[in-house]
């Protein structure tokens, strides 16, 4: 079974509904991937294909062993029977495939490179196809290189092209568009997908607006504050904290996850500065850095050049039951990786979290938060604006504009005023 979410178009002010479909159709039938080299085709097809039991792989353009080294690490399993084609030659290649489907009787069946073949080798094979019922056997899943028409794109009862774009020179844009399917609604006609090291195709689109809550609060570490946004900070929200570059956004949210850590919940900190400052103004108050409900994690800014990253940081909250993920830095990571990767990343995130944390991104820098809100901010539940001596809360859900309040950090602890 798999599921993504559908968007009509690739727009960051897009505000809409996210639509959840089931992409069995490559389960029926014969289907058609096709696209240029390095857009996914071959991850695509083994990703449907780990869905079955007995499969038979036909390669034209690559070896056994470098097959299945590339599906073991991306965490795909590997097929039953991997027949290498190069060898063969023109006139007997599409008989070979009808009976070597036939003799191994497979529950699901790829051809990687159907291009490979002749014109006229095409036209017979895709003739054996029909006449031989081969697809109604078990489903057939032929890989194209380009995006070219030939005679097998013809009798295909499902036809997807992958592209691939890069904005700016840095962030890779990937998409699957189903050009045709028999049995299926018009509206999935196009699908946002990432390639992700150990997990294979991710499908996903950005979502419109921000999820609705469950109700469940977690503190933030300020009674003031708690009593606020009523209890506090709901449970599956995204949080933002912006402030001036001196750093005091980082400096007072670590007082915000000892306090949290102090009362027992898990929190996850990472941070993008190998030696960060907040640490020892945290320490210089007396705080405990130390706290085991803590854990620290430094992440070097240059990986997030994938939304890979942003996958494996979903897996580490959700597998170690943290319930509070603060996300340090983050002015240096957007002029890196760009507004559509962010974009891309947190709608890919939040889709793998879902309810489970509340995730906190500070930035110490607010021009650089304001430009990325004027996209980003139907994503963000919570924003938190610190200046050099007050904190605007300008969103909240359950607040109608803006509200302002006074801080002063007293012994370890943050205490706000309300204005």
């Amino acid at each position: 079974m798999y599921t993504c979410y559908v968007n009509e178009e690739e727009t960051l002010k897009y505000i809409g509904v996210t639509v959840s479909v089931s992409l069995d159709f490559f389960g029926e039938g014969l289907s058609v991937i096709k696209g240029l080299p390095g857009s996914g085709k071959t991850t695509l097809a083994a990703s449907v294909a780990c869905n079955y039991g007995r499969v038979v792989w036909f390669t034209f353009y690559e070896e056994k062993e470098r097959l299945r080294a590339k599906l073991r690490r991306l965490g795909l399993c590997e097929p039953t029977y991997i027949y290498d084609l190069p060898s063969l030659g023109d006139g007997i290649i599409a008989d070979y495939l009808v009976e070597k489907i036939a003799d191994k009787r497979p529950d699901i069946v790829v051809i990687d490179g159907v291009n490979a073949l002749n014109l006229e080798d095409e036209r017979r094979f895709s003739h054996l196809v029909l006449h031989k019922g081969l697809a109604s056997e078990a489903p057939l899943l032929t890989i194209k290189e380009g995006l070219d028409t030939s005679p097998i794109d013809y009798i295909a009862d499902n036809l997807v092209e992958l592209r691939y774009r890069f904005v700016r020179g840095l962030s890779l844009v990937r998409e699957m568009r189903v050009v045709k399917t028999r049995g299926y609604p018009a509206y999935m006609h196009l699908v946002y997908f990432d390639i992700v090291e150990g997990r294979g195709i991710v499908f996903f689109t950005p979502r419109g607006a921000s999820l609705g809550l469950r109700g469940d609060r977690i503190t933030t570490g300020a009674p003031e504050v708690d009593d606020v946004l009523g209890g506090g900070v709901e449970v599956g929200s995204i949080v933002v904290v912006a402030g001036p570059p001196t750093g005091i956004a980082s400096k007072l949210l670590v007082l915000t996850a000892i306090a949290v850590a102090e009362r027992g919940y898990k929190v996850l900190y990472h941070h993008h500065y190998k030696f960060p400052s907040f640490m020892v103004f945290a320490e210089q108050l007396g705080a405990r850095t130390d706290n085991p409900n803590i854990t620290w994690l430094f992440h070097p800014v240059e990986e997030h050049m994938s939304v890979g990253w942003w996958y494996k940081s979903a897996s580490l909250v959700v597998d170690g039951n943290y319930m509070l993920h603060v996300a340090d830095n983050y002015e240096i990571v957007v002029p890196l990786v760009g507004r559509r990767m962010i974009y891309r990343a947190v709608s890919l995130y939040r889709d793998l979290v879902g309810d489970r944390a509340v995730t906190v991104s500070v930035f110490n820098s607010i021009s650089i938060w304001n430009r990325l809100a004027e996209n980003l901010g139907g994503l963000v539940d919570y924003m938190f604006i610190f200046t050099d001596r007050h904190l605007v809360i300008k969103k909240a859900p359950n607040i109608l504009g803006p509200l302002k309040l006074r801080y002063s950090v007293r012994g370890r602890r943050v205490v706000f005023e309300r204005m």
